[in-house]
């Protein structure tokens, strides 16, 4: 559990810092070590602007901008391989104003569902991070509210329509054993004395010893009863969300979303 906690506030995500030539994309995997620098350039030819006027000078800006939209539409195309590959949960993007709003323009699919557009940020070298890290914070944490929020949202909806989800210690632990879950929402506390036995198989849990064995357990064993629902959430490979512990409207302090419902 406290390797699920921490893994709760890193947030897997892409930084991308985008100008006239492409982007330089920071990879974070969930554990947010180890970041990776990933960079995408397109080849045009025309890349900056320059002063004067008349009908020269109209026709290197127009070249000037197309390039800028190749080069945009190249960093989109490769974001959205970055993103197949890495699974991020949020794409932030910053970098100059107008190659920013190409990205965005040309972004389709999974990185525009993903996209969060940020104020500050450059390329260049020298340039402060300090106010970027900050807005890197705060979107992030705005997305893990976000998710829970629609978590908890779509739970309700579903209590109130009596359709594949519970609330309740006794629900989701039966739901657990049925191997139902989808999402396990939990308000979590670490100073918990709740109990469940468990035996070999992630499902076979009960706040029973016989209940247990009756599963079909040879060597059961007793543990914090947040430990042994974690264990079996991932012999299930479902999701576990957090939400705050000042909810009260949410019955003991758990609850899950189904895969199927578990009533006969």
């Amino acid at each position: 559990m406290p390797a699920a906690r921490a893994r709760w506030l890193e947030t897997p995500y892409l930084l991308v810092t985008a100008d006239h030539k492409g982007a330089d994309i920071v990879v974070v995997e969930g554990t947010g070590l180890d970041p990776q620098l990933l960079v995408s350039e397109g080849d045009h030819d025309v890349l900056h602007k320059v002063p004067g006027g008349g009908w020269s000078h109209r026709r290197h800006q127009s070249r000037a901008e197309d390039s800028w939209e190749r080069n945009a539409e190249q960093v989109a195309h490769d974001l959205d391989k970055v993103v197949a590959r890495h699974r991020p949960e949020v794409v932030l993007l910053t970098g100059e104003a107008y190659s920013k709003a190409a990205v965005r323009d040309a972004a389709t699919g999974r990185v525009a569902e993903r996209l969060v557009e940020l104020e500050h940020g450059a390329r260049q070298p020298g340039a402060s991070e300090d106010a970027v890290h900050a807005e890197v914070a705060e979107a992030l944490a705005r997305h893990r509210a976000e998710r829970t929020r629609q978590a908890r949202d779509l739970l309700a909806e579903r209590l109130g329509r009596d359709e594949a989800a519970v609330a309740g210690f006794d629900a989701v632990v039966g739901a657990l054993r049925a191997g139902a879950l989808d999402t396990l929402l939990l308000c979590d506390d670490p100073s918990s004395t709740l109990r469940l036995f468990a035996g070999e198989q992630p499902v076979q849990i009960g706040r029973r010893h016989d209940e247990v064995e009756a599963l079909g357990a040879s060597d059961v064993s007793e543990d914090r009863a947040d430990e042994v629902m974690l264990r079996a959430l991932v012999g299930q490979d479902a999701s576990l969300v957090f939400v705050d512990g000042e909810d009260a409207d949410l019955k003991d302090g758990i609850g899950a979303l189904l895969r199927f419902d578990t009533r006969p």
